[in-house]
């Protein structure tokens, strides 16, 4: 396959669900949810003792190959690699073309639904693909055209923050559209706001992931925090919402956020110590809340230890 085609279309069930690529070697945990062996290691030997997609507890770290769907990605692999010869059937393997991946970042300026649908497929299925993807100008520029704007339908705006949270790590791009977004002052933060008010539970962490990401420095994370009604919208997912890797999410943003005092007023004020009690009282906690739980507490010690000196 050259460089200016790259296969796009694949099964979710061979994709690993923390890289999203293709599974190479598929081992399976005891909760019987399957990852790639490297995937899996990494986030074992990190130190978490929970399952990532499910976040439940696991009883033992212990996996086992699963040859079953080893197998059925092999075949589904050769078939793919086969099928676009044969004139009689329908390729399972769709390719992009440098020329449509440019037409897809005209379309996203005019919000096309299907267009940005088919931009996050393509970007889910390998780094392969989200490396050839941004190397094109104005891609970043125009996702910054939609945040701008007032009035845009939630949908565009999740898949958006989609498309954003899948090329984040790729080179440049955190620092680019650091730049672009605090640029446009309130607007774009505006966007990333309604996503976290009104979007799926799987948006809204992905809108509070790249909001924490691309806030770099002190001024822009300040910025955050003083953007209209974020601050008490975060303790209303924090007090409301169930999701584990939700709570995972806005608690990174808060410490990441916390740099000056009156920000670190405002989130005691908000009801942190509430939250922070009823998360760590939960016998269910994962390992990651109680350490960023920790962690809040922490700061906010610190802090109020300097001003008692």
């Amino acid at each position: 396959m050259g460089r200016n085609e790259l296969c796009i279309t694949v099964p979710n069930l061979f994709r690993c669900p923390i890289s999203l690529d293709v599974m190479k070697s598929p081992v399976s945990l005891c909760t019987g949810v399957t990852y790639d062996r490297s995937s899996i290691q990494h986030w074992l030997e990190s130190g978490h003792d929970t399952c990532p997609a499910t976040m439940q507890v696991l009883a033992t770290k212990d996996f086992i190959p699963n040859l079953t769907l080893h197998r059925l990605i092999n075949l589904w692999t050769q078939s793919s690699t086969r099928r676009p010869d044969s004139g009689n059937s329908t390729p399972t393997a769709t390719t992009v073309s440098e020329q449509q991946v440019g037409i897809w970042i005209e379309e996203i300026k005019r919000l096309r639904l299907e267009s940005l649908g088919k931009m996050v497929e393509f970007l889910r299925y390998s780094d392969e693909n989200r490396t050839f993807f941004v190397r094109f100008d104005g891609l970043i520029e125009a996702i910054v055209v939609v945040l701008r704007r007032d009035g845009v339908e939630i949908q565009i705006l999740e898949l958006i923050v989609r498309v954003l949270d899948l090329i984040l790590l790729q080179n440049g791009i955190r620092e680019k559209l650091h730049r672009l977004v605090f640029k446009s002052n309130q607007n774009c933060l505006s966007s990333f706001l309604s996503v976290i008010q009104n979007g799926r539970s799987k948006s809204k962490i992905q809108a509070v992931r790249v909001l924490e990401s691309i806030s770099i420095n002190n001024e822009t994370k300040r910025f955050v925090a003083e953007t209209h009604n974020l601050m008490p919208v975060l303790f209303h997912l924090l007090k409301t919402e169930n999701d584990p890797a939700l709570h995972d999410s806005v608690l990174s943003l808060l410490i990441s956020i916390a740099v000056t005092r009156s920000i670190k007023i405002q989130i005691v004020q908000l009801g942190l110590i509430e939250v922070l009690s009823e998360t760590l009282c939960n016998k269910n906690v994962t390992v990651s809340l109680v350490e960023k739980s920790l962690k809040l507490l922490s700061l906010f010690r610190r802090a109020r230890k300097v001003e008692m000196q």
